[in-house]
């Protein structure tokens, strides 16, 4: 961007998370500065702009001032590998991951972005783990995290992992092929997805493809996507995502 070509342009925007969280998104000033002129271009050029769903369409009207009329909607869906399969053995995954054959786990999926609230998932687990009850329970985080080229949180959500002493109980297995992944998700718990925003949230239809509940950002088309499959829950609220982890 800009494309230098007199070709009628479609532009994708996913969401409108950069503009709602700077701070979350870009390390640097430049950074900031750049992504800014990158979107302007784009829009600039487009003769049409796409989203991934009406909730987007809705943010990207209020915060970027874009007219309905150059909008459109094409959702996203999850690849049909992700399906509920019955009797799956996932105990030489589990095996690979250091899990036990009979693990117990929340899953999380997705780059280490730091609008993706996962420290306070971090912070709520350690709360619910405590309990007796849920001795035996985990917390997976699956994504890369070595070489993702977004800003990450990564080293300072592993830092609070390490403070609480959760060593073991919550782990990181890098990036996965999709059959790992649909493996996880088909035994899962629940996949959270806490974020302060998502465009439309994938993963949360991955996991509902699999057969596995949500707890789901309000903050994202999903709990209307997903209806009784998810548990909808605000990003600053501790006290319903602890609730949401125990039910």
């Amino acid at each position: 961007v800009p494309v230098i070509s007199s070709a009628p342009k479609l532009v994708t925007i996913h969401d409108v998370i950069p503009e709602m969280f700077p701070e979350l998104v870009f390390p640097t000033l430049q950074s900031k500065l750049l992504w800014k002129a990158k979107r302007s271009l784009g829009c600039a050029q487009a003769r049409l702009i796409l989203t991934v769903s009406e909730y987007s369409r809705q943010c990207l009207q209020q915060r970027l001032g874009i007219a309905p009329s150059r909008l459109r909607v094409v959702s996203e869906a999850s690849d049909p590998v992700f399906k509920r399969v019955e009797g799956m053995d996932a105990r030489p995954l589990f095996a690979r991951l250091g899990l036990p054959p009979d693990a117990c786990y929340v899953l999380a999926v997705g780059g280490f972005s730091p609008h993706k609230n996962f420290s306070l998932l971090v912070d709520v687990f350690c709360e619910v783990q405590a309990r007796p009850e849920f001795a035996n329970v985990r917390l997976i985080f699956t994504g890369d995290y070595t070489s993702d080229v977004f800003h990450s949180c990564f080293h300072d959500l592993g830092q609070q992992v390490h403070d609480a002493g959760l060593q073991g109980r919550v782990i990181f297995t890098g990036y996965l092929r999709d059959q790992d992944l649909v493996a996880l998700l088909n035994k899962a718990l629940v996949l959270a997805l806490p974020s302060f925003c998502e465009g439309f949230g994938l993963p949360g239809i991955e996991a509902a493809a699999c057969g596995t509940p949500v707890i789901a950002t309000t903050e994202s088309p999903l709990p209307e996507l997903l209806g009784e499959g998810a548990i909808p829950v605000h990003p600053s609220d501790r006290a319903g995502l602890r609730d949401a982890l125990l039910r």
